[in-house]
């Protein structure tokens, strides 16, 4: 998909997933996260423009320039346990927007653009019951070359999930 160019086909992409891909033909780069957010991509702008994408803020807190401290970041991290959707408790680390592509394209100036933009969707629930999409889902997961199992943590989503998961897996074990 990415190869080709074809991001048009990003959006039948599902599940949980991160990923960046350099493409050396026109210097070009191109990152994205799942649509929920599930996966982290942390984005460090440089002072000099460059920018480092991780999975994770340690590795990026190797640089000096990463670890200022942004009291916004840290006073919702106090107030509701995350930082939200895109912020960090570092003011030159963020994350990607969920199912966004990022797209840096080098201009003839040297410099590089920055593009984003979300890919539509191929799968649509609109008209579908909350029983027919979360059946969906379920069966969209249980495809795996080993056996599936389930964590159930007493609540009533890993119940009902699970419960979703054992007509389709007969003797599906399950672990709390």
């Amino acid at each position: 998909i990415v190869a080709e160019r074809d991001v048009s086909k990003l959006g039948e992409l599902r599940g949980m997933y991160a990923f960046v891909a350099w493409d050396s033909r026109d210097s070009s780069l191109l990152a994205m996260r799942d649509p929920f957010g599930i996966k982290p991509l942390y984005l460090l702008q440089h002072p000099g423009g460059g920018i480092t994408l991780c999975s994770e803020i340690p590795p990026l807190l190797l640089c000096p320039e990463a670890r200022s401290v942004d009291p916004l970041g840290i006073g919702q991290f106090l107030a509701v346990g995350h930082t939200g959707g895109t912020g960090t408790m570092f003011q030159q680390i963020h994350k990607l927007d969920p199912g966004s592509l990022y797209t840096w394209t080098r201009e003839p100036t040297g410099t590089y653009l920055l593009r984003i933009h979300r890919p539509v969707p191929a799968v649509s629930h609109n008209n579908l019951s909350l029983k027919e999409v979360l059946k969906d889902s379920v069966e969209a997961h249980m495809i795996a070359d080993v056996e599936i199992g389930g964590f159930l943590s007493s609540g009533i989503d890993s119940t009902l999930l699970c419960a979703l998961a054992s007509k389709q897996a007969r003797g599906m074990r399950t672990y709390t």
